[in-house]
């Protein structure tokens, strides 16, 4: 079968009179990230000369750059073109995949639990300096292997091992990661919980979102809230009026 052509322009991050290295790179991300599926064509030399800005000679050692990695094939009247994975010898890890790994592992060891915010693609970018469409595909990696799910409109959450992991609304879901924090040892027994206007702020929900998430916490026995005091978290340690014991 033929490979097919790009239905899309490559960003090429507007970086006038780049090097290969930064030419190559660009193009390694977008092919990490999908953007430049298996089969996909190359832009030729002339087209990589007019929008980086560059030479032939700096085109073709970008091009060539990839080529040796294993990423694109040349055929031979044809062009470049991304190359299929099970081609060739086996790639090493891309970024995204090493992201991947390391959000997974959180998620396995208990750090993030189940039903806890994961991180959205531009906070992943600047966590680990990597373009978005790096990020993004570290992110479906994660959700095809059952690790996340997405709720429409509010972002990405670890997904529940057992399934049913359905957040009704925005304070189940702010009740969830605050457990998370709780269980994975952020907020030790005893310590006190953020007031309402921080989780507001660190949310960007409203305050009665906030009372009714901690309304959550308090009914499922992680936090109590003592008369003109704040909320304290709670342990198996702690006595039935809230008070931590010794």
């Amino acid at each position: 079968m033929q490979p097919t052509t790009a239905r899309r322009p490559v960003k090429t991050g507007g970086v006038s009179g780049a090097g290969y290295r930064e030419i190559a790179q660009t193009l390694r991300e977008s092919i990490q990230a999908g953007e430049l599926a298996p089969g996909t064509a190359l832009p030729p030399e002339s087209e990589v000369c007019r929008r980086w800005a560059v030479s032939r000679v700096t085109a073709r050692r970008a091009l060539g750059a990839l080529e040796a990695e294993g990423l694109i094939e040349s055929v031979a009247g044809r062009g470049r073109f991304v190359k299929s994975e099970d081609q060739g010898q086996p790639r090493a890890a891309s970024r995204a995949e090493s992201i991947a790994a390391e959000i997974r592992a959180e998620i396995q060891s208990g750090k993030l639990a189940a039903g806890a915010r994961i991180d959205s693609e531009a906070s992943l970018s600047d966590r680990y300096g990597v373009a978005r469409g790096t990020s993004r595909q570290a992110l479906l990696i994660l959700d095809r292997g059952g690790f996340t799910t997405t709720i429409p409109g509010r972002g990405r959450f670890v997904a529940s091992p057992h399934g049913g992991n359905e957040i009704k609304n925005r304070a189940e879901e702010v009740a969830r990661s605050l457990e998370g924090e709780i269980r994975a040892g952020n907020f030790p027994v005893g310590t006190e919980l953020p007031g309402e206007k921080d989780i507001s702020w660190r949310y960007s929900v409203a305050r009665s979102t906030v009372r009714r998430a901690l309304d959550i916490l308090e009914s499922n026995g992680l936090i109590a809230k003592l008369p003109g005091k704040p909320r304290i978290v709670l342990g198996n340690d702690t006595t039935s009026d809230g008070r931590v014991g010794n």
